[in-house]
């Protein structure tokens, strides 16, 4: 009898393993921690900006500063050097009105059409303002370009003296091309930073999107298309 019961404890312990292995196994050494699935809010109703910010023209591309009070877009409005000028406006709070705003200045802005402005600043003070423009002297029809300086350019009253741009790829390499490159966009790591932006073959051609590392002001590897989120469709403005 004694023997029986053991023998039956056993099993038992035996089959409670392994039912117990067929579960999900608990967070550990060398076990992978499932993250639980994140959950959004609804989104607000939109509310205009306001007159200050938008015209009567074409106001695109928005990109706002990581401390939340500077705000970058594109704009043809009256008063600007070409087809598409990148304006700035700022505010003391981020409950404040934006303020009125200004255009950057010709070391940005040129007789050509710049568009979707994405601001980055670093630690230290310095700043990154990226950018396409379709103005001469690129490899096609838009290229990527980026303005750099430090951080208390975009906080003073004449935010219309910009630092000069220069193309990220003038040789041509693999970041632009003869086609269209827009829309740049970036998520960042601890020493590099993952630039994503969109190529289209010619005028209204349809896009697709790319991933490069873009590290120490350079790119440092050949653009990927990503397809996985490309599709028969354009694709475009990763953010």
């Amino acid at each position: 009898m004694r023997a029986t019961r053991s023998v039956g404890l056993g099993i038992a312990l035996l089959t409670l393993g392994l039912v117990a292995s067929c579960g999900d196994p608990p967070p550990g050494p060398g076990r992978p921690v499932i993250p639980a699935p994140v959950r959004f809010s609804e989104w607000s109703a939109p509310v205009n900006l306001g007159s200050d910010i938008n015209s009567g023209l074409d106001d695109q591309g928005p990109d706002i500063s990581s401390d939340g009070l500077s705000l970058f877009f594109a704009s043809d409005r009256p008063g600007g050097l070409g087809g598409l000028d990148l304006y700035v406006s700022r505010r003391l709070g981020p409950n404040t009105p934006w303020g009125a705003p200004r255009r950057l200045g010709g070391g940005v802005n040129s007789g050509s059409a710049e568009d979707n402005p994405v601001f980055r600043s670093w630690v230290g003070g310095g700043w990154n303002l990226y950018f396409n423009s379709d103005r001469p002297g690129g490899c096609g029809a838009d290229d990527l370009y980026m303005a750099s300086g430090v951080a208390q350019f975009f906080g003073s009253e004449d935010a219309v003296a910009s630092p000069p741009a220069w193309n990220l790829d003038p040789d041509c390499w693999g970041v632009n091309t003869s086609e269209s490159e827009s829309a740049p966009a970036f998520a960042y790591e601890a020493d590099f930073s993952n630039m994503y932006f969109v190529r289209a073959s010619g005028s209204g051609g349809r896009g697709r999107m790319y991933r490069t590392v873009f590290s120490d002001m350079e790119v440092s590897l050949p653009p990927e298309p990503i397809e996985e989120l490309n599709s028969e469709f354009s694709s475009t403005h990763p953010m």
